[in-house]
């Protein structure tokens, strides 16, 4: 065999394995996909034709039956129950957000306060926080409720958003997020802070102030989709 021949022949086969490769993804994605595709057909279909063996891939009547039982009010033994399962998504967004917000004005300082400053005790905090993660989240449900109820605050926004805002979890994702910064940033920062008050420039004053720091601003935002994913997670599943 000549060279070009060689050549072209390993082509050939450099493309047969793409080709073959490909079709395989494209076969798992397939069989991937074509468990959702059938959720959403399911959804679509009357009462009970979901039941049928071998279950119909596609529904012989389009319905949105389904959707309003869900979304509006539902049927049972001959009675309309409200469901407002919107409403609740919308509590629990609301609650996710404000406990998010208001959350990182504590986490934050006291994140950055256990990574930049020097106290007395700082150490002994730091393991107390490490150590309480141990302690499952269900454990302090009882006590939590009865506390809520003393105080007043059952079936309230404050008594679903006042218990998650100092999450430990943030303050040590904070924390270790602030080690990563050089302390000769920060100083750099604290100097530039005192030279544009001199100078009466207060935009940049207000800005250093406010402590942007591109690293920093990039490990609070990620704090801030972690806690507010958590949030999510726990206002769902309750």
């Amino acid at each position: 065999m000549t060279a070009i021949g060689r050549v072209s022949a390993g082509r050939t086969r450099r493309r047969l394995r793409a080709v073959l490769a490909n079709a395989a993804v494209a076969l798992l994605t397939l069989v991937t996909l074509l468990p959702l595709a059938w959720m959403v057909t399911v959804s679509f279909m009357p009462r009970g034709e979901s039941s049928h063996s071998p279950s119909p891939f596609w529904p012989s009547r389009w319905s949105w039956e389904n959707y309003y039982e869900l979304l509006v009010r539902r049927e049972i033994d001959g009675a309309w129950f409200d469901y407002r399962i919107v409403p609740a998504l919308w509590n629990s967004l609301t609650v996710a957000a404000l406990a998010t917000l208001f959350g990182l004005l504590l986490t934050v300082p006291a994140g950055y306060a256990l990574a930049k400053l020097h106290f007395t005790g700082r150490a002994r905090v730091l393991k107390l926080l490490i150590a309480s993660l141990v302690i499952p989240g269900q454990v302090a449900m009882l006590p939590l409720f009865l506390l809520m109820k003393e105080v007043g605050l059952v079936n309230s926004y404050a008594g679903l958003i006042l218990p998650s805002l100092a999450g430990i979890f943030a303050i040590l994702f904070v924390r270790q997020a602030t080690l990563g910064i050089p302390d000769e940033m920060l100083d750099a920062a604290r100097l530039e802070l005192e030279q544009a008050q001199r100078q009466g420039d207060l935009a940049k004053a207000g800005e250093l102030s406010y402590g942007r720091i591109p690293a920093l601003e990039r490990q609070l935002a990620e704090a801030q989709a972690t806690t507010q994913g958590a949030m999510l997670r726990e206002e769902v599943t309750a």
